[in-house]
């Protein structure tokens, strides 16, 4: 049996973690009832207990196969959209085994889409498949899918909202989430955001400014958690402010970061 198939490590895992994972039939089941934002590729999803991904990972299977049903035919267009598809899915679990599979394994299923979608269109083209064409600068996007896991596929609490080391204790840290979104053709827009901002734990409707050591490095810095909604200046409509801006980038840039 494959390790994503078994339902239990150990029974020691089971017996101080509660660590059981949601069987195939039972994932697709439950994501069957929000089919038409599975099939989204803009569709956010979070996991707060993602184990080895086997949510997040046949998310991403229903959003590679929209990316090749509209895109398959341009290796550019699609490396482009299923790097988005990539950047929607968000996770967080307690133990460092979990955390490093689930990355890994929605980057293979990320790579295996891509040939199997190239490989068609190379058949289609010349009748004949003679290899995965892809663009230019893929290795360079293949090295952006593996930061946005790396970003998003975190090692922490997620009752308390913090990150934790591999012994699976609360850091001083918060749980913060890079938002990704493609605005000027290539060019990519980042932003940071705390997790318990986000679920709103704090004074919601309030601009609050506090400090807090970000990066572990020692060094803290001032923010505002709360902000007005740039979008609806006149009803002061509260929103999460971002922790950290990035500039804009070329989003097959961001792996060599």
């Amino acid at each position: 049996m494959a390790d994503e198939e078994r339902q239990i490590k150990s029974k020691e895992r089971v017996r101080e973690r509660g660590e059981v994972f949601t069987a195939a039939r039972e994932v697709n089941a439950m994501l069957d009832l929000v089919k038409d934002e599975t099939e989204n590729i803009d569709a956010t999803f979070l996991e707060p207990a993602c184990g080895t991904g086997n949510f997040l990972d046949e998310v991403l299977r229903r959003k590679l196969a929209v990316c090749q049903k509209r895109y398959g035919k341009s290796a550019a267009d699609y490396e482009k959209f299923s790097f988005l598809a990539c950047t929607t899915l968000y996770g967080v679990d307690i133990m460092a085994d979990n955390v490093e599979r689930c990355r890994e394994r929605l980057y293979e299923t990320w790579e295996a889409s891509f040939g199997a979608t190239h490989r068609t269109v190379a058949a289609s083209a010349t009748g004949v498949v003679t290899g995965v064409p892809r663009s230019d600068f893929h290795d360079r996007v293949s090295a952006a899918v593996k930061k946005v896991f790396e970003k998003n596929i975190l090692l922490g609490n997620a009752l308390s909202m913090k990150r934790v080391d591999e012994k699976q204790n609360d850091l001083d840290e918060p749980i913060v989430f890079t938002e990704w979104k493609l605005a000027l053709g290539d060019k990519l827009k980042r932003e940071e955001y705390r997790f318990d901002v986000l679920l709103d734990q704090g004074k919601k409707g309030q601009v609050q400014e506090m400090s807090f050591d970000l990066f572990g490095d020692g060094e803290t810095s001032s923010h505002v958690n709360w902000m007005v909604d740039p979008d609806d200046p006149e009803k002061k409509r509260m929103i999460p402010a971002p922790s950290k801006v990035y500039p804009l980038i070329d989003y097959w840039r961001i792996g060599d970061e």
